[in-house]
């Protein structure tokens, strides 16, 4: 197991059963079958998963992530004893009302017993929709007109509710 610190470890390794090949290996004896050196050890790299939620317009590029992601790579005797943590305030590429827009999800950790020994970019892409918000028209008058053979009037309009404040729209 690596340390919480980050660092890459050197450990010591016994290599045992050292046994000679070759075509010459009858010309040498070992003095020992038995040799040790060090190597290192690295944290293994994992992939995650993430999942953002999808929106009703609300002028903001504000996204909403799930607060787990789904590990790829880690170890079985490991699956139980790491997982990933997201933060769950995302964001959209921008605010306009699309589908399968890119939701970035930022702030991923591991968590568990065994989270040393892994590593995880700290943010990942997903998509999400962000979808049109309804608007409810509120009419101040309507013209009154001399009889024309056709049920068309001129009204005007006088409010919009559940714009988002500080933005305009028009019919």
């Amino acid at each position: 197991a690596l340390n919480g610190s980050g660092t890459v470890i050197t450990k010591t390794v016994t290599c045992t059963d050292i046994e000679l090949a070759g075509a010459n290996k009858g010309n040498y004896v070992l003095t020992t079958t038995t040799a040790t050196s060090s190597a290192k050890i690295t944290k293994k790299p994992l992939t995650v998963a993430v999942s953002a939620s999808s929106k009703q317009y609300d002028g903001t590029d504000d996204a909403t992530c799930s607060s787990t992601g789904t590990l790829s790579g880690v170890l079985t005797a490991d699956q139980s004893k790491v997982s990933a943590s997201v933060n769950t305030s995302g964001k959209f590429n921008s605010k306009s009302v699309a589908n399968n827009k890119t939701v970035t999800c930022s702030g991923i950790t591991l968590t568990g017993d065994e989270k040393d020994n892994y590593s995880v970019a700290s943010s990942q892409t997903t998509t999400a929709n962000i979808t049109k918000k309804q608007v409810t028209p509120s009419i101040a008058s309507c013209n009154n007109k001399v009889y024309d053979g056709n049920n068309s009037a001129t009204c005007t309009l006088s409010t919009l509710s559940g714009v988002v404040s500080g933005e305009t729209a028009r019919r």
